[in-house]
């Protein structure tokens, strides 16, 4: 999910011109030999219309036009819960993320919270000075003495610099942070800060980092990232971009507790989809992805990847003529048991959630026009969706009838 999205959509709310919507993207490279020396911010912009016509090519498939569709309004086919703490209240949310156990939350200033067990409690999760050493030590290994005293006199200097949390997610019960972590690199002519990666544990009694884990060197040389990083099929999951050619990695990741590395457990095997030609996609948003449960799916496709099964499925959309590739828009995915579910926009406006098994015809909730729905997430099962209510300043769970 990328912020170039959410910008697009915001200007339809209010029926304005869609002229392009810009925001800025970079490349990260985690490797000790960067090329980037420094955080170059480019324009990435949200406007390019195309014309396709969807249809489906598979034998059996049963599509919406067969569907049972429900209105999703309160009281009708779904209910919604609040969870209400305070300190929530007085923060601009971002973004909204749910484990099994947390909720993780990013405000507007880019801070990272969590709220254990739907509790009254907002936790405040960010690098310490005094985690500073124990980060360098964990992305340096043995060069660490040669290259920390030189990062401890920038981030004296310019704190800007310093480590910082980038996103929270939960992996096995736990917490985990991912951190950027900049680091210093000569070049032939002249001397820069390059931008690495480090995964910490969060200890939740002490409310503190335990354990910092560095990428594998093989990764890092290879590849620009990783990215997204989110928790599909009990995995560690992350995209990136290979180096040698540009081309789409998908990658899980294990954890050796004993070297504190974090090692590639397997590369699963697909690029970009090939309809992204077709509706002529902006090159800018062909990363934007979604995962949970054992679904992958990318933004505007029309199949899911099943991490398990190792193979990609359509998914039961009607045959909507598309005048622009963004007219049908995925914003999350999610599966339980044979039950599939998919979270989508239509023309930028009508949100919908299809839940489906691959052997009967879907059931669609509508949704309705609810600008507060745009960052929803699916909630530990496929009937229930989190969102942020900025009216009543409380988290809320949708809830749809069985």
């Amino acid at each position: 999910m990328r912020i170039n999205d959410i910008g697009h959509f915001i200007a339809s709310l209010f029926g304005l011109l869609l002229l392009p919507v810009c925001t800025t993207a970079h490349k990260i490279h985690s490797g000790k030999e960067s090329k980037i020396v420094h955080q170059l911010d480019a324009l990435t912009c949200f406007d390019t219309p195309i014309s396709f016509q969807n249809h489906w090519p598979f034998l059996g498939l049963t599509t919406t036009e067969n569907a049972t569709v429900q209105n999703a309004n309160p009281g009708e086919s779904s209910s919604t819960t609040p969870i209400c703490v305070e300190a929530l209240k007085l923060k601009n949310v971002n973004w909204v993320r749910a484990g099994d156990h947390y909720i993780f939350i990013q405000d507007q200033l880019n801070t990272h919270f969590y709220i254990p067990n739907e509790e009254n409690k907002l936790i405040k999760v960010k690098v310490m000075p005094e985690d500073y050493e124990k980060i360098y030590k964990a992305y340096y290994g043995k060069q660490f003495s040669d290259h920390y005293p030189v990062m401890q006199s920038v981030i004296k200097e310019t704190p800007v610099y310093k480590p910082k949390v980038v996103g929270l997610f939960e992996w096995g019960n736990k917490i985990f942070a991912h951190i950027d972590v900049k680091y210093f690199i000569p070049t032939a002519n002249d001397t820069g800060i390059a931008i690495g990666f480090i995964l910490a544990k969060w200890d939740e009694k002490k409310k503190s980092f335990s354990d910092f884990y560095a990428l594998e060197s093989t990764y890092s040389s290879n590849f620009w990232g990783p990215t997204d990083l989110s928790v599909a099929n009990h995995e560690l999951t992350a995209q990136a971009t290979k180096i040698s050619d540009d081309s789409f990695v998908f990658t899980s990741f294990e954890l050796d507790e004993k070297n504190k590395m974090l090692r590639v457990k397997k590369n699963y095997p697909f690029t970009f989809p090939e309809r992204y030609r077709q509706i002529n996609v902006p090159e800018d948003m062909q990363e934007n992805t979604n995962c949970g449960g054992d679904m992958f799916a990318f933004n505007f496709d029309t199949r899911y990847f099943s991490l398990s099964e190792n193979k990609f499925f359509p998914i039961p959309f009607n045959a909507l003529q598309l005048k622009k590739f963004d007219d049908r828009l995925i914003r999350g995915v999610y599966s339980k048991g044979t039950k599939k579910a998919v979270f989508y926009i239509e023309n930028l406006r009508e949100m919908k959630v299809m839940i489906f098994e691959n052997n009967g015809a879907p059931k669609i909730y509508d949704l309705g026009h609810n600008a507060a729905l745009w960052n929803a997430t699916f909630y530990k099962d496929i009937y229930t969706l989190l969102y942020f209510d900025k009216d009543t300043g409380c988290l809320q769970k949708m809830h749809f009838n069985e």
